[in-house]
């Protein structure tokens, strides 16, 4: 009787010893995080009525854009790193009906 309740007992701990289980280390370390995780650019916008700006934290380029009252799109110079760039309507003799930013 003893010897059919050891022999179970017996097999499961060879398995373990052949690697029929595997764990990690302790000591292993965390997976880098992944693009989806790391952190995101935040921007700041600006507008005054004529001109339109943008800085980003962020070593990307990106740069303003405004869409003006009298049809006309103008863009801001390509910018990094927290500096301003300012698309302005009033270099084509208008006011900014909508603005944004895009990336280079």
């Amino acid at each position: 009787m003893r010897l059919k309740v050891a022999m179970p007992v017996i097999a499961a701990t060879a398995a373990l010893i052949a690697g029929g289980v595997t764990t990690a280390p302790a000591s292993a370390a965390p997976a880098a995080p992944t693009a989806s995780h790391q952190a995101k650019a935040t921007c700041q916008t600006w507008t005054d009525g004529v001109t339109a700006g943008v800085s980003c934290n962020t070593s990307r380029k990106y740069y303003a854009w405004a869409k003006c009252k009298n049809g006309s799109t103008v863009y801001g110079a390509r910018k990094k790193n927290r500096k301003w760039s300012y698309a302005y309507c009033s270099s084509v003799a208008s006011s900014v009906r909508t603005y944004g930013y895009a990336w280079v």
